[in-house]
Order: structure tokens, then sequence, then C-alpha cells
């Protein structure tokens, strides 16, 4: 199993100490990091690459997945003019930068990280053994905490899945799903198979406007096509500046 990591998006927080920590925990993945042209730190990444335009709201314009979540979110976004234009780039530049590193199958396995997620290193974390279950199980892992529900023992000592729901059957509210974990891949930090990235969808999604920003865009990418298959964790990475003791 060869694996490669990626760092990729917006030079933001301690970016080398979390890239050189990551490093660590992975000592036989190779490390590859890119940015958009004119963000500045051009000079310090392996890729620089020219930011694409994006000609729609990938929140406003798209069809919200049917969870409450997401069908709020885009009613408040559409009140309050939210700007997203931005949100599915990320998913753009993770595949800018895997398709110049490995085109083809010349690592198995990618470790996708932002410049700005910190990762915990507490031995009750066992990171080699989560790429071996993904690799294994050819299934997307995602990681993260959310600034409202974090403290620093369960978000960074304690890992708990959270979606698929352990023992928590998804419940109907009417007219969606309440799980606001479906339908997305969190994003600080995801493990997945090389064979899961499709190139063309990604591309096909962009240019017909229907590539949502994000998570879910992540997800329509490493888990809708293979059914709904993707594992989320709750613990393990967050970005930094939800980072409080």
């Amino acid at each position: 199993m060869k694996t490669a990591i990626l760092v990729s998006g917006l030079i933001n927080g301690s970016w080398e100490n979390n890239i050189e920590k990551l490093g660590s925990i992975f000592p036989d993945a190779d490390v590859f990091t890119a940015t958009w042209k004119g963000r500045g730190n051009d000079d310090k990444v392996d890729y620089v690459f020219d930011e694409p335009t994006v000609n729609y709201n990938p929140t406003l314009d798209t069809e919200p997945y049917p969870k409450y979540k997401s069908i709020q979110f885009k009613e408040l976004a559409k009140r309050d003019n939210v700007k997203l234009q931005n949100t599915t780039k990320q998913v753009l530049i993770h595949d800018l930068l895997l398709n110049e590193v490995c085109p083809n199958d010349e690592y198995d396995m990618i470790i996708r990280m932002r410049f700005d997620t910190y990762i915990s290193t507490h031995p009750s974390i066992d990171w080699n053994d989560l790429l071996s279950k993904s690799y294994q199980e050819n299934i997307t892992l995602g990681f993260g905490n959310r600034n409202t529900r974090y403290n620093f023992k369960r978000g960074l000592l304690e890992l708990e899945q959270y979606y698929p729901p352990v023992d928590k059957p998804i419940q109907d509210s009417g007219k969606t799903r309440t799980n606001d974990w479906a339908y997305y891949v969190l994003d600080p930090l995801i493990i997945h198979p090389r064979k899961l990235w499709d190139s063309k969808r990604l591309w096909d999604l962009h240019y017909q406007q229907k590539l949502h920003g994000s998570e879910n865009g992540f997800y329509q990418i490493l888990s809708e096509p293979y059914g709904d298959k993707h594992v989320c964790y709750y613990g393990a990475a967050i970005i930094e500046r939800f980072l409080v003791k």
C-alpha cells in the first residue's frame, strides 16, 4: 500500500507544523502541497494552479440534499445573501493536485488535508488502523470537529463514529432526514482510496453547475456514486481557529 498526503487550498494557520505532524504520523507517505496562483506563498508549495472560475452559487443554485440542515442552510443563505461562490474550489484543487502527482495508480491511498487542520497525535487514535480500514474496505473516511460541539478531550483524545449512525437510527421529520451528517464527508481530513476518485464526474458536475460546495461536494465524488458508502468521525482533526482548551 503506497500512500500520498495531499495538502491543498488557501494557506492559513500553522501550516508547516501541521504538515510536519501529519508526515510524522505517516512517515512512509509522500507529501505534496498546492495552492492557488497569486494567493500568497506560491514559492513554498510544490504546485500552483490557476484559480478556476465558478459561474454559479454552489448553495443557492443547486438542489439541496433531502435533509433538514441542507434545506435550512439554503433558505438562510438566500435570506442573508451569503456569498458562497468559492466553496467548490477546495474539491477542485484536490483533483488538480491528485492528477499531477497520481494520474493513474502510482498511489493506492490518498490522505487529503487542509493547510490549517490540526491533527491529534494522541495514542488513543490509531491512524494506521484507520488508513488500513479505508484501504481494505474501499471506503472514504472523513474527520472533523464542529466548534459548536467541541471540547478538547472529546475533540482530540477520543474518536466517535457519527455516520453511518451507530445504534442511532436516522429519524424522519416528515419532509426530510434529520441526521445532518448524511450526504456529507467531513473535510478537515479525508482518507480515501485513489480508485474512488472520479475526475470526469467532478468536472462534469462543475460545468453542469451541479457540484456542491465543501463537504457535500466531496460526498458527491467519494460516496454518492458508491451507494452512500463513507464514514464520518467526530474527533482527531479540527480547523485551527476552532482549537480551544
